[in-house]
């Protein structure tokens, strides 16, 4: 919430809770003063990133959500420059999270980069 909070950028805050609309998720999103719109989905959040892949598209189609979609739990932080980058998007995006990266040869980093901009991978 504090991340989105600095972004500069018009933004409209879509929390859809699983499990149902509680009071408590409200009254939380209703303190940042971010323009919000709050959906029930009464189903749990799964803990693997493959079914949370799988309930976000049926939320999406349910719930006939479209634009762009970032899952983000209390264990998520974002640099303002996800945000930046986020603009960047005509039609279809994906971010890993919660990966480290590390330090490598900045020859083999360029090399690796040509290659993804030559031969871009599809996200699941």
């Amino acid at each position: 919430m504090h991340s989105l909070m600095l972004v500069p950028y018009d933004l409209v805050w879509i929390v859809v809770e699983a499990g149902g609309v509680s009071n408590e998720t409200a009254s939380l999103i209703a303190k940042s003063g971010l323009k919000t719109i709050l959906v029930g989905f009464n189903q749990r959040m799964p803990n693997s990133w493959e079914e949370r892949h799988k309930l976000e598209s049926k939320m999406r189609l349910q719930k006939k959500l479209d634009g762009i979609v970032m899952f983000a739990d209390d264990s998520n932080m974002h640099s303002m420059e996800l945000f930046d980058e986020i603009q960047n998007v005509k039609w279809f995006g994906a971010v890993s999270v919660g990966i480290l990266t590390h330090s490598v040869n900045t020859d083999e980093m360029a090399d690796r980069k040509k290659d993804e901009e030559e031969n871009p991978r599809m996200p699941v």
